[in-house]
């Protein structure tokens, strides 16, 4: 799946009652403080602190060494 399908999903707050991403609207005291996805086929981590839909992660680090020192455009290249 595509990684911004996977944000699509993770930021979707369609349903009134139970949204995947909560905004800590008067019906609902609860929101989403940092949602993170792990990228395993780039052994990465992007962590957003906002809903993601046209933003890039607030932090983006590569999971093993290798990968710190090959880290690709692939992988980061697009800001998210």
């Amino acid at each position: 799946m595509p990684i911004n399908a996977v944000l699509e999903v993770l930021g979707d707050t369609q349903n009134k009652d139970y949204p995947i991403y909560r905004t800590g609207s008067d019906e609902d005291n609860i929101f989403t403080m940092a949602t993170v996805l792990y990228d395993l086929g780039c052994c990465a981590s992007r962590t957003y602190k906002t809903c993601f839909s046209h933003l890039g992660p607030a932090i983006a680090l590569a999971l093993c060494e290798s990968c710190c020192r090959t880290m690709c455009l692939h992988c980061f290249g697009d800001g998210r």
